[in-house]
């Protein structure tokens, strides 16, 4: 798919995480998807998305995520929880995903998240949606 090819090593930083992109084709981001969109919490949330394999989050990166970023260059990113200052994006740990998304019909675009039930409380997902949303406002 031509368009968008969100950069494996971009990253939004906070001080306790790192906001970046899904990469289509990496298997722990897939793998994650899967985890993040199937716990009871979610689901009761959300209700049922049909990710109920790593391979069908897999092959959800394309027709939706992608999408989004060649729309926007915005859409789903995942949350990473830094485990001390200053590590990589590849030192720390997925947590969640949070969204900024915007669909043809509307004019401003809507901020969504979801966070690891043992990480919920602790603020990252308000941290995660203003740095994005600080992010998109800059470009």
């Amino acid at each position: 798919m031509a368009g968008f090819s969100p950069p494996p090593s971009f990253s939004i930083t906070t001080n306790r995480l790192h906001i970046s992109y899904f990469q289509p084709g990496n298997e722990s981001h897939s793998t994650f998807l899967h985890q993040a969109w199937n716990t009871d919490e979610f689901v009761e949330a959300e209700g049922k998305t049909g990710l109920n394999t790593p391979g069908k989050a897999a092959r959800f990166h394309r027709p939706k995520i992608q999408v989004d970023y060649n729309r926007n260059k915005y859409g789903q990113t995942l949350v990473s929880l830094k485990p001390r200052p200053g590590p990589s994006l590849a030192e720390s740990k997925m947590i969640g995903v949070v969204s900024l998304m915007k669909g043809d019909l509307y004019t401003c675009p809507n901020v969504g998240y979801t966070i690891l039930s043992e990480k919920n409380g602790k603020r990252y997902a308000t941290k995660a949606a203003i740095g994005l949303v600080d992010s998109a406002r800059a470009n």
